[in-house]
């Protein structure tokens, strides 16, 4: 399992220097381009993406408590001294960047396809082709190639990645979790089979260490530690109190 968490971690660190590469490369094809007006409007694309990676950097970076957008537009602050689950305003808020953030890749895909197509059409009635008149407005392919080649690649990429992240921390630590419940997996730090029944005390009257047997209100045990560690609430008398093993060795 910490192999495969450090193979995530290791491509994580490495698609994000790339989606970092990308994100410069659609800067410089975005300079080259900024008036070119062509069929699809990838200039708004790139603007909403800039703003949107400023937002991140400016008030959805981490700290001890929390983000700074979850403190300003949810009013809330994470307390390190009493640490418990974000309402559920905040998990919407936590959710709606990057949500819009795919929605917005995935228009820009969808842009780019347009400027691909071809004017050509079909009569209503029939399957013959014809040619459509020429627009007044130039073609992207034409004028802004590096930038419709820069879009594709960032909002595809990036696209990529999302599913990547989702994928490892939704899907991958759960699957590897689950596989190493069901003993799929060895780890290095379990004890050593037959640990149990060597460091189980013998109950009265028991020949080998069965692990459990019934003891009363005067067990040392209970003397000690008379409370539930659950419920917190006293042992009983007419509670059946069942004692398990003591003494375990930390292998």
């Amino acid at each position: 399992m910490a192999c495969a968490m450090c193979l995530f971690a290791t491509l994580l660190c490495i698609m994000t220097v790339a989606s970092i590469g990308l994100l410069v490369y659609l800067a410089y094809e975005y300079s080259k381009h900024s008036t070119d007006n062509c069929d699809v409007p990838l200039q708004l694309w790139v603007q909403v993406v800039s703003l949107t990676a400023l937002f991140n950097l400016a008030c959805n970076q981490h700290d001890r408590y929390g983000t700074l957008g979850a403190r300003i537009f949810c009013g809330w602050s994470f307390d390190p001294e009493n640490p418990e689950r974000p309402p559920f305003r905040v998990q919407f808020y936590n959710m709606l960047i990057p949500s819009f953030t795919a929605l917005w890749n995935c228009v820009g895909l969808y842009w780019v396809s347009k400027a691909h197509e071809p004017r050509d059409g079909f009569h209503p009635g029939g399957n013959s082709t014809v040619h459509l008149p020429e627009e007044k407005i130039s073609r992207c392919t034409e004028v802004a190639a590096g930038l419709l080649s820069a879009v594709r690649a960032y909002a595809g990429f990036n696209l990529m990645y999302s599913m990547f992240i989702l994928i490892g921390v939704a899907g991958l630590s759960q699957l590897l979790y689950f596989l190493a419940r069901r003993g799929f997996f060895r780890v290095s730090d379990a004890a050593p089979p037959g640990s149990l029944e060597r460091n189980t005390e013998v109950g009265p009257g028991m020949v080998e260490p069965s692990g459990s047997w019934e003891v009363g209100l005067d067990d040392p045990a209970i003397v000690d530690h008379p409370q539930c560690p659950i419920c917190l609430e006293d042992f009983g008398e007419n509670e059946v109190l069942v004692k398990t093993w003591l003494d375990m060795v930390t292998f």
